[in-house]
C-alpha cells in the first residue's frame, strides 16, 4: 500500500484494576493514535486488555484497525514466533510503519521493540508524561517518537564489511543504498560514505576500469589507498602498460582464488603467462603477437610460416617458441621446466578452457607460482607493482 501508513501499538491493562487506571491508559493509547494518525492500527492485545481496555480506546477513535490477540502474553519468545511473520507481512504492504510500546507487557515491549529493530520499521514511539502509580495521568501526555536506525545500522554495516572483504562490491553497494536510504543522520552517514567510495573504486577496478576507479578513489582521504593511488597513476601515464597488467592480473586471480573461484583464478594467470612472453618480445621488435613482421620470425621457425601472406598471429606457445629462438632466458626456463607445462595442461583441460575437468586450489597454487616467478624475472621491481594493486581490506 504505496504511501500508507500503519501503526502497531500494543495495549496492556495498567499496573492497578482501577478504572481511571484503565482509562488513563486508554487515553495515551488513544493519544499516540491521533497525533500519528495512521491509516490502519494493528493492536496487539492480551484477552484481558481486549476485554478492559480495548474498548474504551476504540471509544475515542474511528480508524481502521486489526485486532492480534497473544495466549502468551509473558514469553517473550513465543510473542516473538507469533508475531515476527505477522508484522513481516505488515511491512511488506505500508510504507511507513511505527510501533508503539506505550503499554503491555515487559515480554511484549520487548518482542516488539526488537521486531522493529529487525524488520527496519520506520520508527518507535511510546507516550510519556506524568505517572501516577506507573500510569501516565491523564492530560499531560507527551509523544516520543525515536528511529531504530542507528540499530538497524550497527547490524548492517558490518555485513557490507564484510561483504566488501570478500569483494562482492556489487552486494556490498546495495547493503550501503539500503543503509542510505534507512539512516539520514550526518555521524552514520560520515562513517558509511569512505566505505561507499573505496567500493565503487574497487568495483571499477575489479573489472578494469583503472581510470574510473582512480577517479573515484581520489576522493578519498586515507593513508591506507594511497599505493593504489601511485599504481593507477603510474599504470595510466606510462606507454608501457604491461607491468601494471600483469601485478594487477596476479592480484586479480588472488581475488577469484580467496571466493574459491579457482577456474577464473588460474584463466587470468594463463594471460599473466601469455602477457609476459609478450612483454619480452617487445625486446626484439615484436611489438604485436597479433600481428607479426615476417622479418622478425626467428630463422629456425621460418619454415613453419612458409607461404602465409596474411599478418601472422602467434599464441602462448609460440610466443615462448620465439624468445627460445632468440635465446632469451625466460624462453628457454618456458621449455625446460616441466611443471609449467604440467600447470598450463590444468589450464587447458578446465572448463574455461578446452575440457570440463573443475580446477583444484593445487592446480592454482601451482600456476600462480610459475606467473609470480615469470613476472619477477620478467619486470623490474615487479614487487612494488604487485602490492600497489592489492586491494585494501577495510578493518574499521
Amino acid at each position: 500500500m504505496k504511501g500508507k501508513k500503519a501503526l502497531i501499538i500494543s495495549v496492556g491493562t495498567g499496573t492497578r484494576p482501577e478504572q481511571d487506571s484503565q482509562e488513563s491508559l486508554a487515553h495515551g493509547i488513544a493519544y499516540s493514535i491521533k497525533n500519528q494518525n495512521p491509516d490502519q492500527i494493528f493492536f496487539v492485545v492480551t484477552k484481558e486488555s481486549q476485554e478492559k481496555t480495548l474498548p474504551l480506546v476504540l471509544s475515542q477513535i474511528d480508524n481502521s484497525h486489526d485486532i492480534i490477540c497473544l495466549d502468551h502474553p509473558d514469553d517473550i519468545n513465543k510473542i516473538y514466533n507469533f508475531l515476527s511473520p505477522t508484522l513481516k507481512e505488515i511491512t511488506g504492504k505500508y510504507a511507513h510503519v511505527t510501533v508503539d510500546y506505550t503499554s503491555g507487557t515487559k515480554a511484549m515491549t520487548a518482542a516488539l521493540t526488537v521486531l522493529a529493530s529487525i524488520l527496519e520499521m520506520e520508527s518507535l514511539s511510546y507516550v510519556t508524561g506524568e505517572r501516577q502509580g506507573g500510569i501516565v495521568v491523564k492530560g499531560t501526555e507527551t509523544l516520543l517518537t525515536i528511529s531504530p536506525y542507528p540499530v538497524i545500522f550497527d547490524k548492517k554495516f558490518p555485513l557490507a564489511v564484510l561483504l566488501f572483504n570478500r569483494y562482492q562490491f556489487d552486494a556490498a553497494l546495495e547493503v550501503m543504498r539500503q543503509l542510505e536510504n534507512l539512516c539520514s543522520h550526518p555521524d552514520l552517514l560520515s562513517k558509511l560514505s569512505p566505505l561507499k567510495i573505496v567500493t565503487l573504486a574497487y568495483n571499477s577496478w575489479d573489472k578494469f576500469q583503472h581510470k574510473e576507479a582512480l577517479s573515484i578513489l581520489k576522493q578519498i582521504d586515507d593513508s591506507r589507498f594511497q599505493t593504489n593511488i601511485a599504481f593507477l597513476d603510474r599504470q595510466l601515464a606510462s606507454q608501457e602498460k604491461e607491468p601494471f597488467h600483469i601485478a594487477d592480473l596476479i592480484n586479480n586471480a588472488k581475488r577469484r582464488a580467496e571466493e574459491t573461484k579457482y577456474d577464473d583464478a588460474v584463466a587470468r594467470l594463463y594471460r599473466v603467462i601469455e602477457l609476459i612472453a609478450q612483454y619480452k618480445l617487445r625486446n626484439y621488435g615484436i611489438m604485436d603477437t597479433g600481428n607479426v613482421p615476417h622479418d622478425k620470425i626467428p630463422d629456425s621457425l621460418k619454415d613453419d610460416f612458409k607461404g602465409m601472406k596474411a599478418k601472422i598471429q602467434i599464441g602462448l606457445e609460440k610466443d615462448y617458441k620465439f624468445l627460445q629462438e632468440y635465446g632469451d632466458d625466460l624462453g628457454k626456463r618456458y621449455f625446460n621446466d616441466k611443471t609449467i607445462k604440467q600447470a598450463l595442461k590444468r589450464r587447458n583441460d578446465s572448463i574455461l578452457a578446452h575440457g570440463v575437468t573443475p580446477v583444484s586450489v593445487s592446480d592454482y597454487e601451482k600456476l600462480l607460482e610459475v606467473a609470480l616467478d615469470f613476472a619477477k624475472a620478467a619486470v623490474e621491481d615487479f614487487d612494488k607493482w604487485l602490492r600497489g594493486s592489492r586491494f585494501v581490506k577495510w578493518n574499521d
